[in-house]
């Protein structure tokens, strides 16, 4: 039977060495955001091979301290590697290299955060419910929450002249609790800029996945479809200039109400 004192004394160890190893990246205050820095000597880490795929990575509080960041700079690197496909955390775990055989092809464009919430605008928010609720266990991981937690949940239905075309769902950080009501959802106002008004922060940038999925009942109910029917799934994170997370919104679309389209332009250099 393996000893958990020397386990426990080889982590350590084994820590201790991975802190070592990391105290001489300090980053420089200047033009490029500290979180980006992290982020690129990070992804260079792995792409030498000193993080292998399937080692776990340092804790956020050992990172930030090797780094001399805030831990929020380190989520908001390690949450871009993830997106990016480069890690895989694992709540009450830590961060892990990602396998580099993965069958799923991750495609990482950048955009205007601006112009994506414009074309938001032209859909109608129709109120369902909003309550103070149970959040799912992911959601909270991404909160930075213990399992067991609640948080202020909105559910909507948007929808243009053709009829509904999405049917959503919020979390917001428990900042907003208190600050947000149904008569808050007025016209086609985006819900995050209602967020911004009411915790008087400004937004600083978004991620998104986009997945396919099926309509389960309500979703099927709610968008006038058969369930099982298959619909595009986006969820989308909004962080402050700060990069705190303050809203998570999940959606799913009308399989023919909904196209998402994306145009790439070539470089100057490209060839």
């Amino acid at each position: 039977m393996r000893c958990p004192y020397r386990f426990a004394l080889g982590w350590s160890r084994y820590m201790v060495s991975e802190m070592n190893n990391l105290s001489a990246s300090k980053l420089e205050v200047g033009p490029v955001p500290l979180y980006h820095q992290l982020e690129q000597d990070l992804k260079a880490r792995i792409a030498s091979g000193e993080y292998a795929a399937g080692s776990m990575l340092p804790t956020e509080e050992q990172i930030g301290q090797a780094y001399g960041v805030s831990r929020i700079t380190v989520r908001r690197a390690l949450e871009t590697l993830d997106v990016q496909g480069l890690i895989r955390r694992r709540r009450g775990v830590g961060s892990f290299v990602a396998s580099p055989s993965s069958p799923v092809h991750a495609v990482h464009l950048t955009g205007s955060l601006d112009a994506f919430l414009l074309t938001a605008s032209e859909l109608e928010p129709i109120f369902v419910s909003l309550d103070q609720r149970l959040a799912p266990e992911d959601v909270l991981a991404e909160f930075g929450l213990e399992p067991g937690g609640k948080l202020l949940r909105l559910e909507v239905v948007s929808r243009t002249r053709e009829g509904p075309t999405a049917h959503s769902e919020f979390f917001f950080t428990p900042a907003l609790i208190g600050k947000f009501a149904a008569e808050d959802i007025v016209g086609s106002e985006p819900i995050v800029r209602i967020v911004e008004r009411k915790l008087g922060v400004r937004l600083g940038r978004a991620s998104q996945t986009i997945t396919p999925d099926k309509a389960t009942g309500r979703t099927a109910d709610f968008l006038g479809i058969v369930e099982g029917t298959p619909v595009l799934y986006a969820q989308r994170n909004y962080y402050t200039t700060t990069g705190e997370l303050v809203e998570i919104a999940r959606q799913r679309y009308h399989p023919e109400r909904y196209r998402y389209e994306v145009e790439l332009k070539a470089g100057l250099h490209s060839v």
